[in-house]
């Protein structure tokens, strides 16, 4: 087996990384089912390390079967999975958000967030660049909604009060 899918199977997020900069022929390799390893990583439910392969070979992107909204929605859902052991945390986008854009502002409790490492953040944001937007999950509703970036900012700053 390939090493950049047996990262990606073992779920070796540094070592999915590692492969992806050093090997600029990684990202299409082909697994033993013929599979890029950003088909791999999407089909297996390792959206980290579908994030981090798009991110270091954008032209990938054509290899996974899904919309730059869904796979956002998808690393909001595992890093709250992953963090909090909820699928959607309540505020999970804001204390994100704040991660991602490094918000010295924003007050909550990071503790809990510590173990998230600045690559895999830096992943969501760029994916969140790439689908133009970011989700939330209105009070009123009972799933998240995605909304433009420029509704998303402004959202954002009127919930932490700047």
């Amino acid at each position: 087996m390939e090493p950049i899918i047996r990262a990606i199977l073992d779920s070796n997020l540094p070592e999915v990384r590692r492969l992806m900069a050093s090997d600029a022929k990684a990202a299409w390799t082909k697994s033993e089912s013929g599979r890029t390893p950003a088909q791999v990583a999407y089909a297996s439910g390792n959206f980290p390390a579908t994030a981090a392969i798009l991110r270091s070979t954008p032209q990938c992107i054509d290899e996974i079967p899904t919309s730059p909204t869904e796979l956002l929605e998808d690393l909001i859902r595992d890093f709250s999975q992953s963090t909090l052991c909820s699928e959607w945390n309540q505020n999970i986008e804001f204390d994100l958000w704040a991660l991602v854009i490094e918000d010295p502002e924003y007050k909550r409790d990071y503790d809990r967030y510590l173990a998230v490492d600045r690559a895999s953040l830096g992943d969501i944001g760029w994916i969140a660049s790439w689908a133009e937007g970011w989700f939330h999950w209105p009070d009123s509703e009972d799933s998240p909604k995605f909304i433009s970036m420029t509704d998303w900012e402004d959202h954002y700053q009127q919930k932490t009060k700047r």
